[in-house]
């Protein structure tokens, strides 16, 4: 579906790409890039557009709203909308909504939209200079005429784009979460612990915080769980090891705290794809050939 009220001054502007199979190829490609100056009865609401939004408003304001939630896009806050989505947006200020748009996809876009779209919000960019410096290198590159370079310019500048919305994403999401120096001490008794069994119990009551919160506001912090943070440190751990000395793999394994010899191997197997055993063989042949 489709309604919208175009109702926009004379300013405004859009840059309409048809993404070749090149540009199909990279990591992020545009649609559409554009910059409105939208009057108070410019509205759109549509669904089913397999691509996403990104609007960024540069002064005035608006209102978007996804699948019922609401937030308010004010100056200097980017949301990013998954199309595919009943969506719609309007303008709320008595002056224009002035914002900038892009209309963009790519299958590196599953790896920002899955925590950027998991609480639909607008963000506040943190460096507002880098980040519209970057959109206007986007609505100039319909002046460059090498089609290749204009494609890997584009998936640079949106990979740099979502990148600064991330990062804003995670300093609002730090200012929400309390405690956050628990994780730096987690970490440190992670880090000296290897060699005993490591207990998220313990940890978090270490720090004072209950284990489901401890849990999440780990994963916030460090992008993965306590449980695979432990696992990679003692597999770096074990790297070290099998590289500097000549100890037994099952020493090794203890060293690093495994239970068994097999555990250990099908950890590091699963997380590197090769044996102990072959690591060592090909580290030697690496450091010593």
């Amino acid at each position: 579906m489709l309604e919208y009220c175009l109702d926009i001054t004379a300013n405004s502007y859009a840059h309409i790409y048809t993404p070749d199979s090149t540009a199909l190829s990279f990591p992020f490609y545009l649609y559409e890039d554009g910059y409105f100056e939208a009057n108070t009865n410019y509205y759109t609401k549509r669904s089913e557009l397999q691509i996403y939004l990104l609007i960024y408003t540069l002064s005035g304001s608006g209102i978007a709203k996804v699948n019922g939630k609401v937030c308010n896009l004010n100056s200097g806050s980017a949301v990013l909308i998954d199309c595919r989505d009943l969506h719609e947006y309007w303008t709320t200020s008595s002056a224009p909504w002035c914002f900038h748009y892009l209309h963009l996809d790519g299958a590196s876009m599953d790896i920002f939209s899955k925590l950027l779209l998991s609480d639909f919000n607008a963000y506040q960019i943190c460096d507002k200079l880098r980040f519209m410096q970057q959109i206007s290198e986007i609505h100039d590159i319909h002046n460059q005429t090498n089609l290749i370079l204009n494609n890997i310019h584009s998936s640079n500048l949106i990979s740099g784009i979502l990148t600064a919305l991330f990062e804003s994403y995670y300093f609002e999401k730090d200012r929400s979460y309390v405690d956050s120096d628990a994780i730096g001490t987690a970490c440190d008794y992670m880090e000296k612990n290897l060699d005993k069994k490591i207990s998220i119990e313990k940890i978090s009551s270490m720090v004072n915080l209950s284990k489901y919160y401890f849990i999440r506001l780990f994963q916030h912090k460090k992008g993965i769980t306590p449980y695979l943070y432990v696992q990679l440190l003692r597999i770096n751990r074990a790297k070290e090891l099998l590289i500097s000395t000549d100890r037994a793999i099952k020493d090794i394994a203890q060293a690093v705290g495994f239970s068994s010899t097999a555990r250990f191997s099908k950890c590091f197997l699963d997380l590197t794809g090769t044996t102990p055993t072959q690591y060592r063989k090909n580290s030697y042949l690496y450091f010593k050939g």
